[in-house]
């Protein structure tokens, strides 16, 4: 596919996303496939995000303003008032 094809081919996907759809590698990689009409390999599809400045965007894995110290210290209280039974 020519950069051209592939940015119309992303543009595509990109609306979907835009109404709220989750966009994943795999669920990209069967859309191209189908639309070339042949397999393609998972380095492919990582390199077209690439060269289209797309990017992989999770969920962080805390919240900025959490307290750790409250965290530990709730941990610790938690752990003496609930003991799972062997």
């Amino acid at each position: 596919m020519s950069i051209e094809e592939e940015a119309q081919f992303l543009q595509s996907v990109e609306t979907e996303a835009l109404h709220g759809r989750i966009i994943n590698h795999s669920l990209v990689k069967s859309r191209l496939e189908l639309s070339i009409q042949r397999s393609v390999s998972d380095d492919y599809i990582w390199d077209l995000f690439k060269r289209h400045g797309w990017r992989k965007k999770v969920p962080r894995s805390s919240h900025p303003k959490a307290d750790r110290r409250a965290q530990e210290e709730y941990k610790k209280k938690c752990l003496n008032c609930w003991q799972p039974s062997r």
